[in-house]
């Protein structure tokens, strides 16, 4: 808000008060006979527009932390969950699968040679890829599913309630829906994906994201376009 905007706001809030403080001042003139005074006018208007400034400015800058905490939890390229988001929602379902002993997955999504696609098309195709590969993995997941946006062309997705088998059906559905979409390439696009499943205990996320990492890179050496689950062999 700058200083053009708050004069403004306190001559409105000024010229209020005044009309309220008026107003009153002749009603009370009226039934108690009282004679008018400045300082009936002027103290009241004064702290009446002090705090009617205080209250604007407290409710313009509520409303800036709430835009800053939305843009601060959406990816502005894809429009998927952020980073920062993703902490969160992880932190809330960890607590509640932690108390009532129920599993809880994480997926660790690569696009197998991103790189390639900007080289070739340019990073303009490259963003509208990365804009269709979120579309593609939004429609496998379930509602109560996180996809974030960890970094670059990585995502991450939160399953609660999810055990092994089922983040590993889930992850073969995704690299199936990326194989079989057209995203106008020469060639198919791919993904790997590396998870883990955790259950009645260590429900930490660097743990998870750790291990998930781990699976991943075992994809990518053996050939990439496939999910892992860790087994703490690798």
């Amino acid at each position: 808000m700058n200083k053009i905007q708050i004069f403004s706001y306190s001559l409105v809030i000024l010229a209020l008060v005044l009309f309220i403080n008026i107003m009153a001042f002749v009603q009370v003139s009226i039934v108690y006979g009282v004679e008018p005074q400045l300082r009936f006018f002027v103290i009241p208007s004064i702290v009446g527009t002090v705090f009617g400034l205080i209250l604007v400015l407290s409710h313009r800058y509520f409303l800036l932390s709430k835009k800053f905490e939305r843009l601060a939890s959406f990816d502005k390229l894809t429009g998927t969950f952020s980073r920062y988001a993703c902490d969160l929602f992880f932190e809330r379902e960890a607590k509640r699968c932690q108390r009532d002993l129920l599993p809880l997955s994480v997926l660790l999504i690569d696009i197998d040679d991103f790189k390639s696609v900007n080289d070739q098309y340019g990073h303009p195709k490259g963003d509208r890829v990365l804009k269709m590969v979120t579309d593609c993995l939004h429609a496998e997941l379930r509602s109560m599913d996180t996809l974030c946006r960890w970094g670059g062309e990585e995502f991450i997705v939160i399953l609660p309630e999810q055990d092994h088998d089922a983040a590993l059906k889930l992850g073969q559905r995704l690299c199936h829906a990326i194989n079989n979409h057209d995203f106008t390439l020469a060639k198919p696009l791919s993904i790997s994906i590396g998870g883990t499943t955790v259950k009645g205990s260590d429900y930490s996320f660097n743990s998870l994201v750790s291990k998930a990492d781990k699976a991943l890179y075992s994809v990518k050496q053996s050939g990439k376009n496939g999910v892992k689950m860790y087994s703490g062999l690798f």
